[in-house]
């Protein structure tokens, strides 16, 4: 006797039941999104031009440097040197 008696058949109303709940919830945290930014909107451009203010100000205040590396090839390796050079500055 087949002591598995289980039912293997698949309700098609489930599935897409399922499938209904899952697009739904996608679109509550769309909507959830869109008033979350809607309630706090003065909040996020305050930030928003806080973070641009001070990243320019510390763009302007900032030292840049000019890395150099100065090589001297040995022994007939001059050709090799000028190709890995020029290699390195085309990746």
């Amino acid at each position: 006797m087949d002591t598995k008696s289980h039912d293997q058949e698949i309700d098609l109303g489930q599935l897409f039941s399922k499938i209904g709940n899952v697009y739904q919830n996608i679109l509550n945290k769309i909507f959830d999104t869109i008033l979350f930014i809607k309630r706090n909107l003065v909040v996020l451009l305050v930030l928003l031009v806080v973070g641009f203010a001070v990243g320019l100000f510390l763009d302007k205040t900032s030292k840049s440097y000019d890395h150099e590396i100065i090589v001297s090839p040995n022994f007939g390796s001059v050709d090799y040197l000028y190709a890995m050079i020029l290699f390195s500055f085309q990746t």
